[in-house]
């Protein structure tokens, strides 16, 4: 994997819903990723997948 695939997939997901990016991340178990992003409740949380 190059820069450019790295970044198309960074695009990508920060396209996605946070629902549709776990989903992204769960069926591609060779990517690694990390989120940051605001709940329902404004409050700051993270998602990382199991492999980060």
């Amino acid at each position: 994997m190059d820069c450019a695939d790295v970044d198309g997939y960074a695009t990508a997901i920060m396209a996605m819903t946070l629902e549709e990016a776990t989903t992204f991340f769960e069926s591609h178990k060779e990517l690694k990723g990390f989120i940051i992003y605001n709940n329902e409740n404004n409050e700051l949380k993270t998602f990382a997948t199991s492999n980060f």
